[in-house]
């Protein structure tokens, strides 16, 4: 059985009294300093609960690695706190209803979906605008390439302006000046 800091009459070597997990020998009603086991070192029960969930599914989850002892229920003392902190925080504190920092969260979750939202839309409006400058290109490219057609269909083959240039000058096209 699991020998209590506060249970005994209080020992020669006060300085022995540290818990070897967090190295600290302080004491008090929720978070005692105890022997779980037959070994000499004193642990603080807190600190021995989470170092055996660290250990969970391990042999030294529930026995001591050098004593070879049955630890207790790491559950009970962690389980205690949490529900001693939910009744502490009142109705809907197990949701997160009414504790600040959850409400935080929300509040960032929110903000951080909304700066998506809007991030989103400036790549749409980017996106639109991409393709209207695109599309306005193609049609003046369109354009430009109709206006040299129509261009090339109203001009006279070269070969016509040169005859029609040596009839106006008097001669007969090929003739030599």
């Amino acid at each position: 059985m699991a020998e209590s800091r506060q249970s005994r009459v209080s020992s020669d070597n006060e300085e022995d009294e540290l818990c070897w997990i967090c190295m600290d020998d302080r004491s008090d009603a929720e978070d005692e300093l105890l022997k779980p086991c037959k070994c000499p070192r004193w642990v603080h029960a807190r600190c021995m609960a989470r170092w055996q969930l660290q250990c969970s599914g391990k042999a030294e989850e529930a026995r001591c690695k050098f004593c070879d002892s049955e630890l207790p229920n790491w559950r009970h003392t962690l389980f205690k706190d949490v529900m001693h902190k939910v009744a502490a925080a009142g109705p809907g504190a197990a949701d997160g209803e009414h504790h600040p920092h959850h409400h935080h969260e929300r509040q960032q979750q929110q903000q951080q979906q909304q700066q998506q939202q809007q991030h989103q839309q400036l790549q749409h409006q980017q996106q639109q605008l991409r393709e209207r400058e695109r599309a306005q290109a193609l049609q003046q490219q369109q354009e430009e390439q109709e206006e040299q057609q129509q261009q090339e269909a109203a001009a006279p083959p070269p070969e016509l302006d040169a005859k029609a240039a040596a009839s106006a000058a008097g001669l007969a096209y090929g003739e030599d000046i």
